[in-house]
């Protein structure tokens, strides 16, 4: 092989590395956008079916038991009971957790779901429709863990309330 032969293939091996090089860097962040995407997408789900089994189930008696998929990275999904959040009953809340994020929204009454994973988020649907929570057992804060990326919670109408429990 001719030493221009030689030259002639190495800088079609370096082009075809940078050709590859540059796929892979694009397809990553295209591949990263699509799981973002898709992260959102289930968080929305979430929300809106929750918010639909809290509206729906509050039939004084009625029993429904539900599995809904969680959106991507949360661990756990935690519910404070609506009627602790006076702020006079902290210490209840806080005999069940320390998180700041937690404890700041329901002392305040701004939240009382949570979603649990790298850090803490709180689901953005109205007051109105979380004041329907109660707790079983009178706890005023439960967590129900993520297994295979699904919850299992048991809804019991309560009249105006929906009580929320484990299967």
């Amino acid at each position: 092989m001719s030493r221009k032969a030689q030259m002639s293939q190495v800088f079609t091996y370096i082009i075809v590395i940078l050709v590859v090089g540059v796929l892979v860097v694009f397809g990553y962040k295209a591949f990263s956008d699509i799981i973002k995407t898709d992260c959102e997408g289930q968080r929305a789900t979430f929300e809106k079916s929750l918010t639909t089994y809290l509206d729906e189930y509050t039939d004084k008696d009625s029993v429904h038991e539900k599995t809904l998929r969680v959106p991507c990275g949360v661990k756990e999904v935690c519910f404070a009971d609506y009627g602790y959040c006076d702020g006079s009953s902290m210490t209840s809340i806080e005999a069940h957790t320390q998180d700041p994020v937690v404890l700041s929204s329901v002392s305040d009454c701004t939240a009382n779901i949570f979603l649990l994973g790298e850090y803490t988020e709180t689901l953005k649907f109205s007051k109105k429709l979380s004041d329907k929570i109660s707790l079983a057992d009178s706890t005023p804060y439960d967590c129900f863990k993520v297994i295979n990326g699904r919850i299992k919670i048991v809804f019991e109408g309560q009249g105006r309330k929906t009580l929320l429990s484990h299967s």
